[in-house]
């Protein structure tokens, strides 16, 4: 009998859904135990006592409802609540290193930097005005709002082994599918209040910065009676899975538009963030001197709507395709909470699936 490996549970803290992943592994395959969506109310996604409070509540019942095993866990906070900058410093050793990035953070950062856990990753050298430089990508979390989750997860009987951070998260769930170390790749993860653009050379991350645009300023609006965009929940009809056989998106020759008299809201909404994923694109184009990306992968809850990643890849005039982290795993038996069929795309679980990859090396 092949012995299984039970990996931590991945938690995505998301703004308005957190969500559950726990993976096992056998030999070199990976298989999914459990996944779980914990939606939540409104009226309480920026109240941090009452937000805290509800997961503390709700978790430990996701947990005994789902066959998830074990107390070990790794969890990324929202992205809205993470500093993330890619910026040039002269090429110095580790401890040189960091000590350049906290000085040069601490002029961007909107905290006190004595306020902040502050992380870094080296992307690489690079060429500016003829010196020869590193391009680090910079990432920050206020303290008190770490230790608050820190907190909660200790008061529900929880082992955090780690916290991640979602752009090495999400690198971490389509590794197996990046071996080619040659191809840039840009992951568009679109949340409820923010947007992340992270790019990959083959399994490396080269860049990553939030975008502060997310679909929740739009979804409720409305012409004539109509939601100009769907709401999380609401997914594309036929699956997209990350795989050699997906139908890809076709930014070039793509047919499909915002809908005939759609809110000028969501339309300045789309022109706004094409904008800022087009600016992501070209500072890499420009540090790393090579050619445009080849691809997009779009990730997140809004990545269930086919049509809002269908205007976004038209608009940036890049291939694209929806992500499906579950696509690659063995199904296990591992029925949804929600009641969502398996078949379904699950592009809004790359985070916590990567994270409970990450926990693996923990």
């Amino acid at each position: 009998m092949v012995r299984k490996d039970i990996l931590p549970i991945g938690v995505d803290v998301g703004c308005s859904v957190t969500k559950l992943v726990q993976l096992s592994r056998a030999r070199d395959q990976a298989e999914l135990l459990a996944y779980a969506r914990i939606p939540i109310p409104e009226n309480i996604r920026t109240d941090q006592h009452g937000y805290l409070d509800y997961l503390r509540k709700n978790i430990p019942q996701i947990l005994k409802a789902n066959p998830f095993k074990g107390k070990k866990c790794i969890f990324s906070l929202p992205a809205a609540k993470t500093f993330v900058r890619a910026m040039k410093i002269p090429r110095l050793d580790s401890k040189a290193t960091e000590l350049a990035v906290r000085r040069t953070v601490q002029m961007e950062l909107p905290y006190p930097i004595t306020e902040a856990v502050v992380r870094h990753i080296v992307a690489g050298e690079v060429y500016d005005n003829g010196k020869m430089l590193q391009e680090v990508i910079v990432i920050a979390i206020p303290l008190d709002i770490l230790n608050a989750h820190l907190d909660v997860f200790g008061r529900m009987g929880l082992e955090v082994v780690g916290v991640g951070i979602e752009p090495v998260a999400l690198v971490k769930c389509f590794a197996g599918l990046l071996s080619n170390s040659a191809s840039q790749i840009a992951f568009i993860d679109m949340g409820s209040t923010s947007t992340q653009v992270t790019i990959s050379h083959g399994a490396n991350i080269v860049f990553s910065r939030n975008i502060l645009h997310g679909v929740e300023k739009v979804a409720h609006t409305a012409v004539e009676g109509q939601s100009t965009f769907p709401k999380e929940h609401q997914q594309s009809p036929e699956p997209h899975p990350l795989s050699a056989q997906t139908p890809e998106i076709d930014g070039a020759d793509s047919a499909l538009r915002t809908p005939e008299g759609a809110g000028t809201r969501a339309k300045s909404w789309v022109n706004t963030v094409c904008g800022e994923i087009g600016q992501c694109m070209r500072y890499h184009e420009s540090t790393f001197r090579i050619s445009k990306i080849e691809r997009m992968i779009f990730t997140g809850g809004q990545a269930k709507n086919e049509q809002l990643c269908q205007e976004v890849a038209h608009k940036l005039n890049i291939p694209a395709q929806i992500g499906d982290p579950l696509a690659a795993l063995r199904p296990g038996n591992a029925p949804d909470a929600s009641g969502e069929a398996r078949s379904t795309p699950h592009p809004d679980l790359a985070v916590s699936v990567g994270l409970s990859l990450i926990g693996e090396e923990m």
